[in-house]
């Protein structure tokens, strides 16, 4: 008899262990919770005259240090805002989106705590890709590309910090390097680009330049 309440009490202090250590757990898990609230996202839908807009924002802001020199997105009175240096408004993240009034995509892109980040892209009004741009914090860093209006790409060059960087190529139809321009820190860089550069296979620059230097006489 003695021995069989001792085995049941073993049993029963095993459960209690099992039971102390899940309600440990459980209030664990809800304490980590509390303390490392989810963001909860919003999306919305504003319809205008001429465009639709689709967006995203975080319902419980936190505390925002805003850059001076950056652009922040937010929604206010059912309108999105673009302002310098700060926000008086929800701060839009995630992704957006601007469509015609036939729901063409224009413009698609996403923001964090109301900044541009990623890649971001335009297009022409008859649907063909127009812009890829890569963004960092608010500002432009990383290759661009531009397209015409057959969607064929034009133009490949590069942004550092929010300025223009490095070689700027133009491109034709066949996707061939017509001309370029060199930028350092958003600025030309001087007699690199005072005239358009044609570079082909077939003459390179110091080819074109001992032609140029011993011209052929007229016959």
């Amino acid at each position: 008899m003695l021995s069989y309440s001792l085995t049941k009490l073993n049993i029963c202090s095993k459960y209690s262990i099992l039971i102390v250590l899940s309600i440990t757990a459980i209030l664990y898990s809800c304490n980590s919770q509390l303390n490392k609230l989810p963001e909860t996202t919003n999306s919305f839908t504003i319809a205008k005259a001429d465009s639709v807009i689709k967006g995203s924002l975080v319902t419980e802001q936190k505390r925002i240090a805003y850059d001076n020199t950056k652009y922040y997105h937010y929604l206010l009175n059912q309108e999105v805002k673009v302002t310098q240096g700060g926000a008086s408004g929800k701060l839009l993240n995630g992704k957006y989106e601007v469509f015609d009034k036939q729901m063409s995509i224009l413009k698609s892109g996403s923001l964090k705590d109301g900044l541009k980040i990623g890649e971001w892209k335009d297009w022409h009004t008859n649907g063909s890709l127009k812009r890829r741009v890569q963004y960092k914090r608010g500002v432009e860093h990383g290759h661009y590309f531009e397209y015409n209006s057959q969607g064929r790409l034009r133009i490949i060059g590069k942004f550092k910090n929010g300025l223009k960087h490095g070689i700027a190529k133009e491109l034709d139809v066949d996707g061939k390097v017509i001309s370029y321009i060199i930028y350092k820190n958003g600025f030309i860089v001087p007699n690199k680009s005072s005239k358009k550069e044609i570079i082909t296979k077939k003459e390179r620059p110091k080819e074109r330049e001992k032609r140029e230097n011993n011209p052929k006489k007229s016959t």
